[in-house]
């Protein structure tokens, strides 16, 4: 009986054992972490400091639209580039001796619009027309390589004017910018190196208005179909107080072909 007993309690004890090393086996030793995906980079417009005001200013203009375009209730002619706190200027800075420069241009019956380029005592460097569809849309246009180059540390005024009656160039709707162009650092430097995408937020992030649109926009013709470039465009466009032009195409305009 009592061998019996033993047994019992043996066994009782074994059992114990046994299901405490399978607690044990089981208990935390240690949490696990998991450490989330570096996020991806998102362009964004950081407006440089010491930029200081144009040589001449009056704050940047939205243009409107032809007053014989009166159906027209949309967003007007504008200028695509940030505006300065202090003066409302349009002002952007550029690495390159012939940037693109982008304008929204409304619905229009309009077929030309003139593109004119001026130092800082407001004489002429370049002067153009050149042709636009009508319809509602962002256009891109290079400064020409063989009539212009932007010298460094200078800055430069651009007008955009829809011509909406040949005959009277006085019912033109226009807009302007101020563009300046300055010595790529060596942080942006990295540009070389970088990929397309990262090119965009190195330019954006340095307050250089001209390329960070310009490499954005050419990543979205190349890749019309990418959600993440689209969400780039958008906020690029929001960290510049323009998110309201998010959803327009953007044209390419030949200037270099242009009489």
């Amino acid at each position: 009986m009592t061998g019996q007993i033993s047994r019992k309690y043996l066994a009782v004890f074994s059992l114990a054992v046994i299901l405490d090393s399978v607690i044990v086996s089981f208990s935390p030793i240690q949490a696990l972490t998991f450490s989330p995906p570096e996020a991806i980079e998102v362009a964004e417009y950081v407006p440089p400091k010491g930029l200081g005001v144009p040589p001449t200013g009056g704050g940047g203009t939205r243009g409107g639209s032809c007053s014989q375009d009166k159906e027209n209730t949309g967003l007007p002619l504008t200028a695509l580039m940030p505006a300065l706190e202090s003066s409302g200027d349009n002002w952007g800075l550029t690495v390159e001796a012939n940037p693109q420069i982008f304008v929204y241009v409304p619905n229009t019956s309009a077929r030309t619009v003139e593109l004119a380029l001026k130092d800082e005592d407001e004489k002429d460097v370049y002067r153009t027309n050149l042709p636009i569809s009508g319809e509602a849309e962002i256009v891109s246009l290079t400064l020409p390589k063989n009539s212009v180059n932007l010298e460094v540390g200078k800055s430069y005024h651009w007008y955009f004017s829809i011509i909406c009656n040949s005959k009277n160039r006085r019912r033109d709707v226009s807009v302007d910018g101020w563009t300046k162009r300055v010595e790529m650092d060596s942080t942006l430097a990295q540009i070389e190196k970088a990929t397309p995408r990262d090119r965009a937020n190195l330019y954006a992030k340095n307050g250089i208005w001209h390329e960070a649109l310009a490499s954005l926009s050419q990543l979205q013709r190349e890749n019309p179909n990418d959600s993440a470039l689209a969400e780039d465009w958008k906020k690029l466009l929001e960290s510049a107080g323009l998110k309201e032009f998010d959803r327009f195409p953007v044209t390419l305009i030949n200037v270099e072909r242009s009489p």
